[in-house]
């Protein structure tokens, strides 16, 4: 069951970081309706790709999960600041679990 949650986190960076790095255009404008630096885009995707490296290699796999809960507060602080309440919903249900 644990592999099983690993690996759906792991698929669930690995999706999000390959949208950031290839739909640029789309991403660049919600990133920006939401007041979000430049390189804010990349810096997150990288940041996922590294916490899904972490999350594959057993002995790193603690550093994983907590690099992926610091992905999900992140989410939680940009979405509450630019009042998307409903939003954060998904991002607490993800903190809730790790």
């Amino acid at each position: 069951m644990f592999t099983i949650a690993i690996l759906a986190g792991f698929a669930a960076l690995v999706a999000s970081a390959i949208v950031q790095l290839f739909a640029p255009s789309l991403m660049q404008r919600l990133f920006r309706s939401r007041k979000c630096p430049y390189g804010f885009l990349h810096a997150a995707a990288v940041f996922e790709l590294v916490a899904a490296a972490f999350l594959v290699v057993p002995d790193t796999r603690i550093f994983g999960i907590s690099a992926m809960a610091g992905v999900a507060a992140a989410c939680l602080i940009i979405m509450v600041y630019n009042r998307r309440f409903a939003s954060a919903c998904a991002a607490v249900a993800l903190l809730l679990t790790v």
